[in-house]
């Protein structure tokens, strides 16, 4: 219920915010954070642990200012909305979204194997055979993300992750 999930965003952001004991460890929720993935024009994303679970994620650091200076926080929101619903194989998962007044902490899937990008550029060209499961998965997601209404608007091999078994996540909705 929506009550309960902005409670629960709330507490999150109050544990985002608070300092911790270990001198140079840094906290959101429950979550510590690690190096950094990548960075883009309005935040950066970092790989993380839970501290109980030690379930490895992905969160995307965006900056409020930023987003209001770019005028995006409606491609944020929607982002968020989007992916809150999409349950997919083949499409990136939002675990959850902490959010504090200066950032919003968005909790995702952690995909090891890097953007197909990279592993077009280190293969080179692909045989039809070795490029037909990476185009069979990124239509499957693609088909889910239209049969709920939804375009990504910026589908490119820099936006489409690689977990450690080479299957495509799609990734960025912003």
């Amino acid at each position: 219920d929506k009550y309960k999930r902005k409670k629960k965003e709330n507490q999150a952001a109050n544990s985002a915010n608070s300092s911790s004991t270990d001198v140079g460890v840094i906290r959101i929720g429950h979550y510590i954070l690690c190096e950094t993935l990548g960075t883009g024009s309005f935040g950066k994303v970092k790989k993380a642990y839970h501290q109980i679970t030690r379930h490895t994620v992905a969160i995307k650091i965006v900056n409020r200012t930023k987003i209001k200076q770019l005028d995006v926080v409606g491609k944020i929101r929607r982002e968020i909305q989007n992916l809150r619903l999409f349950r997919h194989p083949h499409i990136i998962k939002l675990y959850q979204v902490i959010s504090t007044p200066t950032d919003i902490f968005m909790v995702m899937e952690y995909v090891s194997g890097g953007e197909l990008f990279d592993y077009i550029v280190k293969k080179g060209k692909l045989s039809e055979a070795e490029a037909r499961p990476f185009f069979q998965q990124i239509i499957s997601g693609v088909d889910y993300c239209h049969r709920h209404m939804v375009v990504h608007r910026d589908l490119k091999p820099e936006n489409l992750l690689l977990d450690d078994a080479s299957h495509v996540k799609i990734a960025d909705f912003g």
